[in-house]
């Protein structure tokens, strides 16, 4: 019977095939700056895009549901207040 995995035949695991068109391409060491463009990329472009860009797309409707939501809050904390005359009795 013939062997056809080619781990059996001898080639070790990182030489298991040949890949062609594949480029890798990276900078020294000594020339990488590793928070270069960190700012701006995390904090301004993030600002960009989802504060100025992206803004009136939902902006508006957070504020409608804030308010809904503060005026459930009043209105459910108002009606189940106790009324305090009804207690006026009870203190003796």
């Amino acid at each position: 019977m013939r062997v056809t995995s080619l781990v059996r035949s001898g080639r070790s695991w990182g030489n298991l095939g040949k890949v062609y068109g594949e480029y890798r391409m990276s900078l020294s060491p000594n020339n990488q700056s590793v928070l270069h463009g960190f700012v701006k990329q995390a904090f301004i472009n993030t600002f960009k895009t989802y504060i100025v860009r992206n803004g009136p797309y939902y902006i508006p409707q957070a504020l409608i549901c804030y308010y809904i939501y503060d005026w459930a809050n009043k209105a459910n904390w108002d009606a189940n207040r106790k009324n305090p005359a009804d207690y006026e009795k009870d203190a003796a």
